[in-house]
């Protein structure tokens, strides 16, 4: 699973340079938080979030998506809230 953490977050940050504002903004952590949750699983470093803060970052998404998004939009923002939620499983099946 690390290996697709880097993976997703260098996606989430291509995904974030196509929005503006805000939400460009919660990619770009949403990617970050990937790294970090890559590099706590690996043991390259001590875990700097929880699995609770993943999923915080994953209802932002959420959020937008409740808004008037659809097509192409709308599946950028499932994206970033499937890779959050999924890192947050990974958090809790692992113990961190």
């Amino acid at each position: 699973m690390a290996n697709a953490l880097a993976e997703q977050a260098a996606h989430l940050d291509s995904i974030g340079h196509h929005w503006s504002g805000r939400i460009a903004h919660n990619f770009f952590a949403a990617a970050t938080a990937l790294r970090s949750a890559d590099a706590a699983l690996a043991g390259r470093e001590k875990p700097a979030l929880s699995a609770a803060t993943l999923y915080d970052l994953a209802n932002t998404f959420t959020g937008h998506i409740r808004g008037s998004f659809d097509g192409p939009a709308l599946e950028d923002l499932r994206t970033g809230r499937r890779y959050l939620e999924q890192a947050g499983n990974t958090f809790i099946h692992n113990g961190l």
